[in-house]
């Protein structure tokens, strides 16, 4: 019984939170004073679609989140590493917001299953491709992840691009930028799913970073190559 018991505790933990009461007033509660703190400018919110999206961003800072979600007008399931959730205090908070828990070093059939499904319910979820907070210095070094273009293409969702300016510093201007919604094609070549997803993936933080005026030159691009250089 209490080995049932202790299952059904992992179980639930394991649970996404979807309608948590507490997720918008904090939402606002911490929102709000981060976009004044830190004097956020937003452009591009008449690009939110009134269906559901998928949030495809660069990564700054935890505050990127935090500075977004109250501008949304659906609740946004981010996409957050599994080490998160087995943290003391900000464990409890990331699955009190709904977070979708993924273990990135293996093939993470629970998250996409879970993805897929939030999908089908008609919810908006978010991700960060390059799986980590990038430093600014670093912005060429880190590359984005296939696999996301291909969680997305999946899904069915579009994709609504974000770009985070700069980094966050206090009283310091930041820009966060909403491009216009588009969709993801699957690849017609099957043999070649993998590479054309990584192109396509490294297309899309191109565009997201020229939201942002940034030219995003990784140091890798020519593995794959930009789609305007394949035409």
């Amino acid at each position: 019984m209490q080995q049932n018991n202790d299952q059904d505790r992992k179980e639930k933990r394991k649970a996404i939170a979807r309608n948590s009461r507490l997720r918008w007033p904090l939402a606002y509660l911490i929102g709000i004073p981060t976009a004044l703190l830190y004097r956020v400018s937003y452009e591009g919110l008449e690009n939110i679609p009134r269906e559901p999206f998928f949030v495809v961003a660069n990564h700054r800072s935890l505050l990127d989140l935090l500075a977004l979600q109250f501008k949304m007008p659906r609740w946004v399931h981010w996409i957050a590493k599994q080490s998160l959730f087995s943290i003391p205090v900000i464990g409890w908070f990331v699955h009190r917001l709904g977070a979708i828990p993924l273990t990135r070093d293996r093939r993470d059939s629970r998250a996409v299953r879970t993805v897929l499904q939030l999908a089908k319910e008609g919810c908006s979820i978010g991700i960060f491709p390059q799986g980590t907070r990038v430093k600014e210095a670093d912005l060429n070094k880190v590359l984005p992840s296939g696999n996301a273009a291909n969680l997305v293409s999946r899904s069915g969702l579009s994709v609504l691009p974000v770009a985070f300016a700069r980094e966050w510093k206090l009283f310091r201007k930041q820009r966060i930028i909403i491009g216009r919604p588009f969709k993801i094609d699957r690849p017609s070549d099957k043999s070649r799913q993998k590479e054309e997803f990584s192109r396509i993936m490294m297309d899309i933080m191109r565009k997201i970073f020229a939201l942002a005026d940034l030219e995003w030159q990784p140091e890798r691009a020519s593995k794959y190559g930009s789609e305007e250089q394949r035409n």
